[in-house]
């Protein structure tokens, strides 16, 4: 090189940068730089800053199960993004009339993998309980290009169930009434909630129970009794009465 020269130095081209990183622009201690006299070196020292891509990570919450029930969802769901070495990051999705709805975690460096978990806290609405959420990829890689990715977290929502015990009870001479045994059978119309059908034995006329589980808690019950013993000689039966009907089923406990 000439002595005396004042050279500027670029770097036109460089190498490839590692997956999920990028070349920041480089940083030349020198330049330009001039060329020492004969026999002497100058030197330049170029630093080139290799950074981490940084890519979006979506959460998108959607509810399952009975519509009845996914339309009374209004609650906000927490997440947690736990990335190792690559940080931690957290989000909340918030949920209208059990509509699906996301939220996006920026800043989430590209080749991490992460493990999502739903922090526990929204509220189901009354008589359903959440089964545990189901995510369609868990843990989750973020694509070393820096493209986005999506998580799908579902929520199962399933209906709480409780029970509804029948007595059954007779009125009239109690001479006769002993003389009563067999079964009552009972059908109960729960409407959208479905049907269920039970029987009460009855032995000499004594009051007994039956009782009908796995009801879904609120639903509203019509009771009739489909089928009877039969009536001691020289009786009949009247028309039942009920105590309560419909009846609305009731959490167990």
């Amino acid at each position: 090189l000439p002595v005396g020269a004042s050279c500027a130095v670029t770097e036109p081209g460089r190498a490839a940068a590692p997956a999920g990183y990028d070349w920041d622009a480089p940083v030349i201690a020198t330049s330009p730089v001039v060329i020492p006299a004969q026999g002497g070196t100058a030197t330049v020292t170029v630093t080139n800053p290799l950074k981490r891509l940084n890519s979006a990570l979506t959460i998108t919450k959607a509810i399952s199960g009975a519509a009845a029930g996914v339309a009374q969802v209004n609650a906000s769901f927490a997440f947690k993004l736990d990335c190792g070495a690559d940080g931690q990051f957290s989000t909340q999705v918030a949920v209208v009339n059990g509509a699906t709805a996301s939220s996006v975690v920026s800043g989430v460096p590209a080749g991490a993998s992460c493990t999502v978990t739903e922090t526990p806290g929204a509220t189901a609405p009354q008589g359903y309980t959440w089964d545990t959420p189901v995510f369609d990829k868990n843990p989750v890689v973020v694509p070393a290009t820096g493209a986005a990715v999506t998580v799908l977290a579902t929520n199962p929502l399933k209906r709480s169930l409780g029970s509804l015990t029948l007595t059954k009870q007779f009125a009239g001479p109690a001479d006769a009434l002993q003389k009563v045994n067999g079964k009552f059978v009972f059908a109960l119309n729960c409407g959208a909630d479905g049907s269920f059908t039970t029987e009460v034995q009855v032995s000499n006329g004594a009051a007994a129970t039956a009782t009908v589980k796995d009801l879904p808690v609120g639903a509203s019950c019509q009771v009739a009794e489909t089928d009877s013993a039969a009536a001691p000689a020289g009786f009949g039966w009247a028309a039942p009465l009920y105590e309560t009907n419909p009846v609305v089923v009731l959490g167990d406990g």
